[in-house]
């Protein structure tokens, strides 16, 4: 009885260890509070935010964002962190839409017959990055 509660303890922390060592958010370096994007690949999808620890519990993650302070932050060391190359840009109100291309990032979506899966929006205040966009409001 004892080495099946034991068994199954060490399959549960298997269990979560992989969990924790095969899942980790994309915008980890930058911040550890996310908006994730649940239950679908488009504009429709549930948006959360969540914390690092709280990130590896959600399931159904179609994507995922990260505001980040424009003070501290460098576009180029951003996409070299990302291997990311810029596909096309965009011009919005109050700053620029970077579209990007990242082999590092397994989300995807196509856009103008681009596969895209890096949004960087960088304005004065404030820098969102998103992948594979940003969902909602920036």
């Amino acid at each position: 009885m004892i080495k099946r509660i034991a068994l199954f303890f060490v399959c549960i922390i298997a269990v979560v260890g992989a969990t924790f060592t095969t899942r980790t958010p994309v915008f980890i370096k930058y911040s550890n509070d996310f908006e994730l994007y649940i239950n679908s690949r488009s504009s429709m999808a549930k948006i959360i935010n969540v914390d690092y620890m709280n990130f590896y519990f959600c399931k159904n993650v179609y994507g995922e964002s990260v505001e980040i302070n424009a003070d501290s932050f460098n576009l180029q060391d951003f996409l070299d962190d990302f291997n990311a190359t810029i596909l096309f840009t965009e011009k919005i109100q109050g700053g620029v839409s970077y579209y990007a291309y990242s082999p590092k990032i397994k989300y995807q979506k196509t856009l103008n017959g681009k596969r895209v899966n890096l949004q960087v929006v960088q304005k004065e205040s404030f820098v969102k990055a998103g992948a594979p966009l940003i969902f909602g409001s920036f």
